[in-house]
């Protein structure tokens, strides 16, 4: 009786393709409806796992996209600085990309595969601009299409290569450190949050623990 009361009433809404959280809540009440343990249980069941369902794998995938731009952008001024001594020694553009491919695979395996690839795509005729920006938006970070416009704008007005890398490894360097200042700075005032939290109660404690000992004796 449950089985086909609920699917005839919940069938027109998964037709429709009916949003998640309304999914979920008319389940809940189509159990809640039938009335009994079972159809709550059941209802429940069926709305938790539906909002499971729906929200769960987007927030995977948004944990590990996250999880590999940080990865990415730990690793990326260490990239650029390898990029920069390559072609200080005299390899071209695409040999050094490659060389810093094969010599960072174990360090930073994600920016490794997207500077082999973009040799690949460049290799098999496709133009170098559309593929230095198509790896600079499968990474995600901010480095990386700076690090496209600047060997794009480098081989378009035909100045030196050399230069603008080195240029740009010391920005990151430089970006690096600030971001360790700027998080070094921080930790004073969220330790300062978590410090008022743990000892404002010990501090009420012993303020308030004597007036009540008193109180308590006076009445």
């Amino acid at each position: 009786m449950f089985n086909v009361l609920s699917f005839n009433f919940i069938a027109p809404f998964f037709r429709a393709r009916t949003p998640a959280p309304l999914t979920a809540v008319l389940l809940l009440t189509a159990a809640l409806s039938l009335g009994g343990c079972a159809g709550a249980v059941i209802g429940g069941g069926a709305a938790v796992g539906t909002a499971a369902g729906f929200y769960g794998p987007s927030y995977l995938l948004k944990s590990r996209i996250a999880a590999r731009q940080n990865r990415i952008r730990k690793a990326f001024p260490n990239a650029m600085d390898l990029l920069q001594i390559s072609v200080e020694a005299g390899l071209g553009l695409d040999a050094a990309m490659s060389r810093v491919g094969s010599e960072i695979h174990k360090v930073s395996p994600e920016i490794a595969y997207e500077f082999l690839t973009l040799q690949n795509e460049i290799g098999a005729g496709r133009d170098r601009e559309a593929a230095m920006f198509d790896m600079a938006e499968r990474m995600g970070v901010e480095e990386a299409e700076s690090f496209a416009l600047v060997i794009i704008q480098s081989l378009q007005f035909g100045t030196s290569l050399t230069t603008a890398l080195k240029s740009y490894a010391k920005e990151m360097r430089e970006y690096r450190e600030l971001a360790a200042q700027e998080k070094a700075n921080r930790l004073p005032v969220q330790m300062s949050v978590v410090m008022s939290f743990l000892m404002l109660p010990a501090l009420f404690l012993i303020t308030l623990t004597p007036i009540i000992i008193r109180y308590m004796a006076i009445y």
